[in-house]
C-alpha cells in the first residue's frame, strides 16, 4: 500500500506540498499476455484513477498529477504503455491503437474485479484515444469516467505527421549530448525525467526508452477515426477533455465536433499548456481532473 498525505490541491494551482511515505511499483495484467508496469500512489479503498501517457513517454510524467489526487482522497495508478518505460515489448510488434485500447481495458477490468467498482481513467494524447475506443466500443461497465488529454476523434493529423517525424529521425542517432536530449522532452539536464525516457548508451548518445517498432504505428488514419467517432457517439459514462490552449493537434472546429458526438461531454481548457505532458508542477492537470471527478460522482 502506498500512502500519501497533504492538503488538497486548491483551485488556485497552488503548489501542493505532500509526503509520500511508500509508492509501489505494481505489474499489471495487459492484453496478448503482456504485463504492464505501474506505480501506485494513495490509500487502499480510495476511488481509483487510472492515468495513461502520450506516445513516446512513460508514466513518470503524471508523477506529480497522482501526488495531488492521491493528496485528495484517490488511489491513482500510472501506467507505462506496452512497449514504454518497464512495460513489456510486444513481439511480434502489436502497437495497433486496438492493442492499446484492450490493454486499457484489461488494466480498467483488473480494478474493477479488485475494487468492486470501476476506475476512472485519465489518457493524454495517443491514450486517450485507446481509453476512448476501450470505454466506447470495448466494455463501458469496466470505467467510471473517462478524462482525455488533448486529444479528440479527428485530431489534426499534421500535427501527428511532425511528431512521427521526429520520433523516426531520432530513432537510430538519438541525441548527440544531454542537453539535446533534455530538450527534447522539455526536461532539465540531469533530472530524473531524462533518464525515465531515455538512456544513455555505450557510444554516449542518448535514445529513446521504448520499442522502435513503436513508431512505425503512430498514425490516427480513416480506419480509427471511425473507431474513435463510434466509440464517442457511444458513451454514456462522464467523459472530460482538457485542451492544451498551446496545442497543435486539437482546435475550436474537432472541440466542436467532440461535443456533437458526446453532447454531454466536459470541456477544461488549459491555456499555457503544450500537448505533450512532462509534469504538473502548477496543479493545473490536477485540479481540472478533481473538478470533473467530482462532478461525475454527484451524477452517478
Amino acid at each position: 500500500m502506498s500512502t500519501c498525505r497533504g492538503t488538497r490541491p486548491d483551485r488556485s494551482g497552488r503548489r501542493l506540498t505532500a509526503l509520500i511515505t511508500s509508492v509501489n511499483t505494481v505489474s499489471v495484467p495487459a492484453a496478448h499476455g503482456l504485463t504492464l508496469a505501474a506505480e501506485q500512489f494513495g490509500d487502499d479503498g480510495n476511488p481509483i484513477v487510472l492515468m495513461a501517457h502520450g506516445g513516446g513517454q512513460c508514466r513518470h510524467v503524471w508523477a506529480e498529477t497522482a501526488v495531488r489526487l492521491a493528496a485528495a482522497g484517490y488511489g491513482v495508478f500510472t501506467l507505462d504503455c506496452r512497449g514504454h518505460g518497464d512495460s513489456d515489448w510486444a513481439d511480434p510488434p502489436r502497437y495497433e491503437p486496438d492493442d492499446f485500447a484492450r490493454d486499457i481495458e484489461a488494466a480498467a477490468r483488473w480494478r474493477l474485479e479488485v475494487d468492486g467498482r470501476p476506475p476512472h481513467y485519465v489518457g493524454a494524447s495517443f491514450s486517450g484515444i485507446a481509453g476512448l475506443i476501450a470505454a466506447g466500443l470495448c466494455d463501458q461497465a469496466a470505467f467510471a469516467s473517462l478524462t482525455l488529454v488533448d486529444v479528440t476523434p479527428t485530431h489534426k493529423v499534421g500535427a501527428l505527421d511532425k511528431a512521427r517525424a521526429l520520433f523516426a529521425r531520432t530513432l537510430e542517432e538519438g541525441f548527440a549530448t544531454e542537453a539535446e536530449a533534455a530538450r527534447a522532452i522539455g526536461a532539465e539536464p540531469g533530472s530524473a525525467r531524462l533518464e525515465q525516457m531515455l538512456r544513455r548508451e555505450a557510444d554516449g548518445r542518448w535514445r529513446w526508452r521504448w520499442d522502435p517498432a513503436f513508431a512505425a504505428c503512430i498514425h490516427h488514419d480513416e480506419r480509427t477515426q471511425r473507431q474513435c467517432k463510434s466509440a464517442a457517439a457511444a458513451l454514456s459514462i462522464p467523459v472530460h477533455l482538457i485542451r492544451a490552449g498551446r496545442s497543435d493537434f486539437v482546435d475550436d472546429e474537432g472541440t466542436a465536433a467532440f461535443l456533437a458526438m458526446t453532447p454531454h461531454l466536459q470541456v477544461t481548457m488549459l491555456p499555457d499548456a503544450r500537448h505533450v505532458v512532462t509534469g504538473d508542477q502548477d496543479g493545473a492537470y490536477a485540479n481540472a481532473i478533481l473538478r470533473f471527478l467530482e462532478d461525475a460522482s454527484r451524477c452517478r
